[in-house]
């Protein structure tokens, strides 16, 4: 049940977004860029399973708090990097940023 009211939430989404891309509030790129983000699965599934894992190892003594407490900010901010690349790429895809704007924006996320 849920899966269909968040389709039919993106579809009504993506209506809005083509409503104002129709009346030119919107550019083509905003427009495509929009829809990227709005279509992009809201992965927020693979960060669960991998925190999961931990608390399973954490709750078994494979790992000592601190190795939990290290690796799950580890992951955490590996996920949070992966969205801002994904935002990246969107924009650059969209043309709203150029490609060397695009590597220049990922080489400062990285360092």
């Amino acid at each position: 049940m849920r899966v269909s009211y968040q389709n039919a939430e993106t579809e009504g989404k993506l209506i809005q977004l083509k409503s104002l891309l129709d009346a030119g509030i919107l550019t083509q790129g905003e427009f495509e860029m929009k829809k990227a983000e709005l279509m992009r699965e809201p992965s927020n599934s693979e960060l669960d399973v991998q925190i999961s894992k931990l608390n399973a190892a954490l709750a078994a003594g494979i790992i000592t708090q601190e190795e939990y407490e290290s690796k799950k900010a580890t992951i955490q901010r590996e996920s949070e990097l992966g969205g801002k690349i994904k935002q990246l790429e969107n924009a650059r895809d969209a043309g709203i940023i150029t490609r060397e704007e695009f590597d220049k924006k990922k080489l400062a996320l990285l360092v």
